[in-house]
């Protein structure tokens, strides 16, 4: 409040209205023409070639730290809340954006969400140490799984949804019977914070998972058995983490704005490119597995394109 305070009295209004808070949140329509972008703005929709801002999308609470369409492309999750107050989820009616529900299955804000399947559940972590299991038409969980000692920022369904995986400042992965909210097994092999998962898309062999610490590392696992299969250390913290679609890789990228795409066989660093944002706060691999998309402070976006490798599937 004093900073803004500070920055009105300082500034002249052009500057001021220059001013936007860092893009944190980037996902793509289900038709994949249109960017969803996320920031202490609210909900934006947006051109793929231009960035320009087609239409706003309002929502009931101050905070916005997850976004996630269905599986079915019929509703858009937008996750977030008050800080120590409430975790919220708005749903929205994808064709029409109209409002469907708003759930609340936590007692602090949301950090990341995901869908089952069938879209008729959505997972949540939070800042209150659950995670929660939803139904998306009924305003309380489904199960609450208890078993993190600090916030939780990130999880996945795995194995067709047999297994949900959750991780965040406590270090440790934790692996969930998602149907009797039992805790399977932890992995605690990262030394600092998990700050995001992405899981390999289906493919033979066991499910594997990819996390990123701010322990500056990037690990493989198999969570059904347990396994952690290998690990890369980088010389920055990667800040967000996404399977690299048709690749046996991942993409990931530093807050300096560092691209790295990552071998999840060899752990071979195959790409890496220094972008132009200064301060990058967030990552998504367009569908086609051909270009990324970074989000970055005031309000900036940046197309990359990758490269094809000799480990395409």
């Amino acid at each position: 409040m004093r900073l803004t305070l500070l920055l009105t009295l300082l500034l002249p209004n052009s500057v001021l209205k220059a001013i936007e808070p860092p893009v944190t949140l980037i996902v793509f329509s289900p038709d994949h023409t249109k960017l969803v972008t996320g920031s202490q703005r609210g909900v934006a929709i947006r051109t793929l070639d231009d960035f320009a801002i087609e239409e706003e999308v309002a929502v009931p609470f101050s905070a916005v730290h997850a976004l996630a369409f269905s599986p079915d492309g019929k509703s858009l999750a937008i996750a977030g809340g008050n800080p120590g107050e409430s975790g919220q989820i708005q749903l929205l009616d994808w064709p029409t954006r109209n409002p469907e529900g708003l759930l609340h299955p936590h007692e602090d804000s949301i950090y990341d969400i995901c869908w089952s399947l069938d879209s008729r559940t959505i997972a949540s972590a939070s800042m209150d140490r659950h995670v929660a299991l939803s139904d998306v038409k009924a305003d309380k969980p489904l199960q609450l799984f208890e078993g993190h000692s600090k916030g939780v920022l990130c999880l996945r369904f795995i194995d067709q949804d047999k297994l949900l995986v959750s991780s965040g400042i406590d270090q440790n992965l934790r692996v969930w019977n998602p149907v009797e909210a039992t805790l399977i097994r932890s992995l605690n092999n990262h030394r600092k914070t998990v700050t995001g998962l992405s899981v390999r898309p289906e493919s033979p062999g066991l499910p594997m998972i990819a996390s990123i610490s701010e322990d500056r590392t990037v690990r493989f696992w198999q969570p059904t058995i347990g396994r952690m299969v290998r690990f890369l250390e980088l010389e920055e913290s990667p800040i967000a983490i996404q399977w690299r679609p048709g690749h046996d890789s991942i993409v990931t990228v530093t807050a300096s704005g560092r691209v790295f795409e990552v071998d999840s066989i060899s752990t071979k660093i195959l790409f890496e490119e220094q972008s132009d944002l200064s301060w990058c706060t967030s990552l998504a691999v367009h569908p086609n597995g051909q270009v990324l998309y970074l989000g970055g402070q005031n309000g900036q976006l940046r197309r990359v394109t990758l490269p094809e490798t000799a480990f395409d599937r």
